[in-house]
């Protein structure tokens, strides 16, 4: 059984947005899975006020973690000083592992639950 599945996109002519990896996921995955990610509920977002990039970071990620009926999806993009976004990734994995991704993103980097 797979139990995650990543898709990475890196374009450093056009950029990568948040619309190119969720397209990247329908054509991928399929409707199915991509209506799934559509009603999916916002779980984790970052950076957030309570736990702000870096100041001297190079690279600002932002991210989001959202339960489906189905999966659990992890999109994440990744801009330059300048907010420049040239990198992306979509992670699909099974709901249950959900509670392994919250003690990692908890412990490590500290972000909050939504709603909390």
């Amino acid at each position: 059984m797979i139990r995650t599945e990543e898709l990475t996109l890196f374009d450093q002519v056009n950029g990568v947005d948040r619309d190119r990896l969720e397209e990247s996921l329908r054509a991928i995955y399929g409707p199915a899975v991509y209506t799934d990610y559509q009603q999916a509920q916002l779980l984790y977002a970052y950076p957030s006020a309570e736990t702000p990039p870096p100041a001297n970071s190079e690279i600002v990620l932002l991210g989001e973690v959202l339960e489906g009926d189905r999966y659990a999806y992890w999109l994440e993009l990744a801009a330059n000083p300048q907010g420049v976004v040239y990198s992306g990734r979509a992670i699909v994995f099974l709901k249950e592992d959900l509670p392994l991704l919250r003690r990692y993103l908890t412990g490590f980097n500290g972000f909050p639950e939504i709603g909390s």
